[in-house]
């Protein structure tokens, strides 16, 4: 008969095991989750708004008290 020392190294052993699977499955399972397209139609192309114009948007003047804070 085996000593207690070794049943317990055996069941700890299997725990690893198991725990090492399940995680393994785990992982892999959510890996590849987040790399399935579940919008069930991919040709479908959603419409984006245009870009806008910017120009002139940016204005090169100071006030007094920006001009106080960039001077310092």
């Amino acid at each position: 008969m085996a000593s207690i020392n070794t049943i317990v190294k055996r069941k700890q052993y299997l725990w690893l095991g198991i725990v090492v699977v399940g995680a393994a499955s785990a992982i892999g399972g959510a890996l590849y989750l987040s790399d399935v397209d579940m919008s069930g139609n991919g040709e479908t192309v959603a419409e984006q708004e245009p870009v806008p114009d910017m120009t002139g948007v940016v204005d090169t003047t100071f006030d007094d008290k920006v001009r106080q804070h960039a001077t310092t």
